[in-house]
């Protein structure tokens, strides 16, 4: 369950800034997804929604949240890290909905934020935005990886662009209507 594993790392990592947590918890966590890679650097999209099963490549967003994952607990320098991002930017043509391109674009942003690939990926999602009055927001036909759908997947989205632009220091007024929607 490669999504969920990548998820506990995000959470155990999050955790440990204000509470203790065991770091071989997250180790041992970080090499078991680590031994999940395949060779072309991407992971398997298991213990996902049927929704994304039925993605272009359903492996290219498991394998961006992964890689964002690693990143955020500080496997930068680990081949694994390295190969999936390569696989990130090799396959980056086949992200089409917005939550895909949002996890995407967190894991470039953690990786590197002012690099060209990244502020490419960001400057995409931006011109996927809908825009309401004072609200923007991203609406995901993919859904989240947890199966939320409609409003929700469109919630989640809208926060994980909002996320990945806040850390680029990119977009504000985008932001700020995010933060409204």
């Amino acid at each position: 369950w490669v999504m969920l594993s990548a998820y506990g790392i995000m959470e155990f990592n999050d955790m440990s800034r204000v509470h203790y947590v065991d770091p071989a918890l997250i180790e041992r966590t970080a090499r078991w997804l680590i031994q999940q890679q395949r060779k072309d650097g991407s992971w398997p999209a298991t213990g996902v929604s049927y929704a994304w099963q039925q993605l272009q490549n359903s492996d290219l967003p498991v394998t961006a949240y992964v890689v964002y994952a690693l990143l955020e607990a500080g496997y930068e320098d680990e081949q694994a890290t390295r190969l999936g991002l390569d696989y990130i930017a090799n396959n980056l043509e086949q992200a089409e909905d917005p939550y895909v391109l949002a996890l995407i674009a967190n894991a470039l942003v953690a990786d590197s934020p002012d690099s060209p690939l990244t502020q490419e990926v960001l400057k995409r999602l931006e011109s996927m935005k809908i825009v309401e009055e004072d609200r923007v927001y991203w609406a995901s036909q993919a859904g989240s990886f947890m199966g939320g759908k409609g409003q929700a997947a469109s919630i989640e989205t809208t926060a994980l662009a909002a996320y990945a632009f806040l850390k680029a220091e990119v977009y504000p007024q985008t932001v700020n209507g995010a933060l409204s929607y």
